[in-house]
């Protein structure tokens, strides 16, 4: 008797440990939460946050649609998520390519790698690292990778959207993320992990470099932020089960917190009239940004 149960308490204690270890240093199966810096965190919140059963379709469009970015908590993708745990990925995507983007502003240049070798090579942001000699996953699966378009196909679409929507679909270390920049209204949901989301309204252009990573401006830019930079900012974290509602036009800069996986949501009128407008927005672009990019780095 006294064998057996001391054989009990070695076995359960070894899988306590063992727990433990997986969790400290991941398991190479789940997504890890570690190389999280503190700079990269926030304890407020200056979005307004509200369940999803108290939010009516008309409540959306009166006070949100449009007009302020809003986070809906309680969304219904647990299928989704399993699905894209990490094992699950890398057990039926490890060995497709994949088109990864550069994290700046405008992402226009791409880097085919395998799947199994970008989650394998994923590793924290580091703030000597541009945002435009970073690469990592985000995008819709004609871009990324089209053997992606069958899961892609079960993630549930937030309530409010409406039916015609084009995803995009992304997977990023701690600390990556994308700078600054506008387009049109979307919702984008995190599935594992979190994401910190910083946002201005359209008639305040924050300053920032394109070029460099979201990181380094939260690290060096946003501790001096003050007057219009300051006040106008809304700032806030996103957890598992939430997804956040942006308007048009609204400038918005993202970071990874922990390894992060999420999937955005956009009108495919909107998308593709965006995609036709490409060439006339990277010319207005260079033009905006180039008069405050003397104030960065």
């Amino acid at each position: 008797m006294w064998k057996s149960v001391t054989l009990l308490h070695v076995c359960l204690l070894s899988f306590f440990v063992r727990g433990l270890v997986g969790e400290a240093f991941g398991d190479g199966k789940t997504w890890s939460s570690d190389g999280v810096e503190g700079y990269l965190l926030t304890d407020e919140c200056s979005v307004d946050r509200i369940p999803l059963r108290a939010i009516e379709d008309y409540l959306f469009e009166a006070f949100y649609l449009e007009q302020k970015p809003v986070i809906i908590v309680g969304t219904e993708n647990e299928r989704f998520a399993r699905l894209t745990e990490k094992g699950a990925l890398l057990e039926k995507y490890g060995d497709i390519e994949v088109t990864l983007s550069s994290a700046n502003s405008i992402s226009y240049r791409k880097s085919p790698k395998l799947f199994r070798d970008y989650i394998s090579d994923m590793k924290p942001q580091t703030l000597d690292r541009l945002g435009n000699e970073t690469f990592y996953l985000f995008g819709p699966d004609k871009e990324i990778s089209e053997e992606l378009t069958p899961l892609i196909s079960t993630y549930r679409r937030p309530s409010l959207a409406s039916d015609d929507l084009a995803f995009s679909f992304g997977i990023g270390p701690s600390g990556s993320g994308v700078p600054f920049h506008i387009h049109g209204h979307g919702f984008n949901e995190v599935v594992h992990g979190r994401k910190r989301w910083l946002l201005y309204p359209p008639d305040h252009m924050p300053p920032f470099n394109p070029d460099a990573s979201s990181a380094h401006w939260l690290k060096h830019v946003y501790p001096t932020l003050k007057g219009g930079d300051r006040e106008k900012l809304q700032d806030c974290i996103i957890e598992v089960g939430e997804v956040l509602y942006f308007p048009s036009m609204w400038w918005h800069s993202t970071i990874n917190i922990g390894e992060t996986v999420f999937m955005s949501s956009f009108d495919a009128r909107q998308v593709e009239k965006q995609d036709k407008d490409l060439g006339f927005r990277g010319k207005w672009w260079k033009s905006s940004v180039g008069s405050i990019l003397s104030k960065e780095l």
